[in-house]
């Protein structure tokens, strides 16, 4: 669809009914297609079809029908200003956006789209009043422009953040450098642990050998002290049994 183009509904009213209004509508649409002038170099009038006749849609009193007169005129200028809206964002975004609508788990051209145009019956029942189904519509409007103005915040906010990112280079230097210390930190912390298991390690190695060479310290003590106080002979025959014993 290109931008700026514009489509016209036309309701004509038939004399039949349901299926016996059929005949009489193509031949009024193969009518139309009769002038050319009408068109132009563009396509020529297409069926639209809308629930009619026995499938009609149930609108209630004519009170009714009066209040959703207004409605409708209400909501057309809403849900135009949020399409009208999104479609200048979007062409923001990219100048030769193709538009496409998604209905029913189909995604088409737009004027594809209303070429096969059927009325939705497992969303919007034709049992259910206008009103209802007008309201639900509505509702159902309201969420997409929440999401795509939550969307376009989001958006907004990374294209600025990149912007200041690319511009100023202290504002990407700032937390690298306190990434750095903390890791200098951890790494510092890790070597600390280290330290102090090596030198638990090497107390614990000292103990046992102090327990092991205890005794042979001790039996040389008292070698040295004897060897001061006795003579020889009588040294040798006194730890003779010790000597024996620790060897």
């Amino acid at each position: 669809m290109s931008v700026g183009q514009e489509f016209w509904i036309v309701a004509v009213g038939c004399k039949g009914k349901g299926a016996t209004s059929e005949p009489e509508k193509d031949g009024l649409l193969a009518e139309l297609k009769r002038y050319s002038a009408l068109f132009g170099d563009k396509e020529g009038p297409q069926k639209f079809e809308v629930p009619d006749g026995e499938s009609s849609l149930l609108f209630g009193s004519f009170d009714t029908l009066i209040k959703l007169t207004d409605d409708l005129a209400k909501f057309d200028g809403s849900v135009d200003g949020i399409v009208h809206r999104l479609e200048r964002q979007y062409l923001e975004l990219d100048a030769k956006a193709e538009f496409k609508v998604k209905s029913q788990r189909q995604e088409k051209p737009f004027l594809d789209y209303l070429k096969t145009w059927q009325w939705d019956e497992a969303k919007y029942p034709k049992t259910r009043s206008v009103s209802d189904n007008l309201t639900l519509l509505m509702s159902v409007v309201n969420k997409l422009d929440e999401e795509a103005r939550n969307k376009t915040a989001q958006y907004n906010e990374f294209k600025t953040q990149k912007g200041i990112c690319s511009t100023d280079p202290k504002s990407v230097e700032k937390p690298l450098r306190s990434i750095l210390f903390l890791l200098l930190l951890v790494v510092v912390a890790v070597l600390l642990v280290v330290l102090v298991l090596l030198l638990l390690l090497v107390v614990v190695v000292l103990l046992l050998l102090l327990l092991l060479l205890s005794p042979l310290l001790l039996l040389s003590l008292l070698l040295l002290v004897s060897s001061l106080q006795a003579p020889h002979g009588q040294l040798r025959d006194s730890f003779s049994p010790l000597w024996r014993r620790l060897t």
